[in-house]
């Protein structure tokens, strides 16, 4: 029969301590492997998640056809440049938010829900105007070129009617926003009185306290900038908008047919108001479409697909 047991001698044998050790170094050393093995796998899944993160955070959306992205702005959102004619445009997230005010024909206060939009970060400057009319040939309806001589070319363009604006959009391939899209990128979605905060701070506004004769530079107030990143909400002039003057609640299918006839809603305040009661976000006039003043300019608008 084999004798399967170790001889004593064996185990005193020159050998045997170091292959004893050896065996417990090889056991060590297995462990050791594995658990850096461990790590390793722990660290790549660790990456891995923060990459999936990273790629589901809301980042730059898909662009609609024609517009690029060009990085988020000081508030976080998005923006994005229109070629044809130059604008930066902001994505107003899709949610609710709170429209009007109790005062006489802004109320009643109600909520109300907008898909996601594009704004235009400032108004049309009269350069951009003008190479819109060059490129087509479109005559304006008023001496708008006065006005721009007066105030410069990145200044807001001013005596423009509605029908003036909305072929400006027709041929930038954007439109006017409605007045809801205008409020919400104005106050955000808290229900702000002015689009940086409640408290009235003529710092923050081109308006007749600060004495200009005319508009100023678009964004020349970066400090009243919305909730958004938008300029000039308040102030520098009056804007048009794509909506027929209506009374409340605002209609959930809007009131933006261009064909209609009838009044059309101007918003913002402009450099020739005097009162802080003007330069409200929820502050809404009417005017007709073919009316041009040297108050009044537009900005321009774009939907999400």
């Amino acid at each position: 029969m084999e004798n399967t047991s170790e001889s004593p001698s064996s185990s005193l044998s020159p050998e045997g301590p170091r292959a004893a050790g050896s065996n417990a170094g090889a056991v060590h050393s297995g462990m050791t492997s594995a658990w850096r093995g461990r790590f390793i796998l722990l660290a790549a899944c660790l990456v891995l998640a923060a990459c999936i993160a990273r790629g589901t955070r809301p980042e730059a959306p898909r662009p609609p056809s024609g517009l690029q992205f060009i990085g988020r702005n000081s508030r976080g959102f998005g923006e994005y440049v229109n070629p044809q004619d130059g604008s930066v445009l902001v994505r107003i997230p899709a949610g609710p938010f709170i429209m009007g005010s109790q005062a006489r024909d802004e109320g009643p206060r109600h909520r109300v829900y907008l898909p996601a939009f594009f704004m235009a970060r400032c108004e049309v400057t009269n350069v951009q105007f003008a190479t819109f009319t060059r490129a087509t040939g479109y005559r304006a309806t008023s001496d708008w070129q006065t006005c721009a001589a007066r105030s410069g070319d990145l200044a807001p363009v001013t005596m423009v009617s509605w029908w003036d604006a909305v072929e400006y959009c027709r041929w930038a391939g954007l439109r006017l926003a409605s007045e809801a899209e205008w409020e919400k990128a104005a106050r955000g979605s808290d229900g702000r009185r002015f689009p940086w905060g409640n408290e009235w701070d003529g710092s923050r506004l081109v308006w007749a306290g600060t004495a200009p004769s005319h508009p100023l530079p678009v964004g020349s107030r970066p400090s009243g900038a919305s909730p958004y990143g938008c300029m000039d909400t308040a102030g520098n002039v009056l804007e048009w908008t794509a909506s027929l003057y209506g009374s409340y609640p605002y209609p959930p299918q809007g009131r933006e047919e261009p064909s209609l006839a009838g009044c059309r809603v101007v918003r913002g305040g402009s450099y020739g108001g005097g009162r802080p009661e003007l330069f409200g976000c929820s502050v809404r006039l009417m005017i007709q479409p073919a009316v041009a003043v040297e108050v009044k300019g537009f900005r321009v608008a774009r939907s999400c697909p």
